[in-house]
């Protein structure tokens, strides 16, 4: 329900960004992607991938959200998700795959800096399915790997190196058919009253409402 979307946006982000109309013609069209590259035309690339560190978790405490159709509102329930984006930079040679992995600490560290880099920040906060924040104030180097043989038969040497950043998330499924809803279109949340034994030793019968609010921050 998420994961396919979010690694696509952490992939459609870095493609927006080392597009044909990137400043340094040398890294335009990097082959990027969530497979690791087996062809040698693929070289130098970027392998995405993403991996939890938390459990899935309802955002929230004890809150419905609802969104408006045509046959009323309908309620929906909102997940959040934490871990951390990894992009690995591999080539056939150190220097090749050492000047790779700069350009894309420049992207992810100093993206704002110029236009050219900040489609990448702007390409993942403005989805409209997945409210993803990205931690660009820390990049975490992970990995200095160089081992012989290549998916296509040969002794040459590959070389990688991993760039990690923390991400976390938010998402409505549509558990019918296993899509995301727009997080603009949902737009109430009924917070729930709940039983606190410092204050009571027996449940309301009928508690107070605590309103609506907007659950989106």
């Amino acid at each position: 329900m998420y994961l396919a979307p979010l690694k696509t946006l952490l992939v459609e982000a870095l493609k927006n960004t080392l597009n044909e109309d990137y400043l340094i013609a040398e890294w335009q069209n990097t082959k990027i992607g969530i497979e690791y590259p087996i062809q040698e035309q693929d070289y130098p690339g970027i392998w995405v991938d993403y991996d939890d560190t938390d459990a899935l978790k309802i955002a929230g405490t004890g809150h419905i959200e609802f969104k408006e159709t045509n046959l009323g509102p309908v309620p929906f329930t909102r997940w959040r998700f934490s871990g951390y984006a990894s992009y690995t930079v591999v080539a056939l040679s150190s220097y090749e795959r050492d000047r790779l992995y700069d350009e894309l600490v420049k992207i992810l560290a100093f993206g704002l800096s110029a236009p050219e880099t900040s489609v990448f920040r702007h390409t993942i906060e403005d989805n409209e399915f997945i409210a993803t924040n990205v931690d660009f104030d820390t990049v975490q180097p992970r990995g200095n790997n160089a081992a012989p043989g290549t998916p296509w038969g040969t002794d040459e040497i590959i070389y990688e190196r991993t760039l990690n950043v923390n991400v976390i998330g938010e998402f409505i499924p549509n558990v019918q058919n296993g899509a995301l809803y727009r997080l603009s279109d949902i737009k109430i949340v009924e917070m729930r009253p709940y039983y606190d034994p410092s204050i009571t030793d027996a449940f309301p019968e009928d508690p107070p409402s605590t309103g609506l609010i907007n659950d989106w921050h």
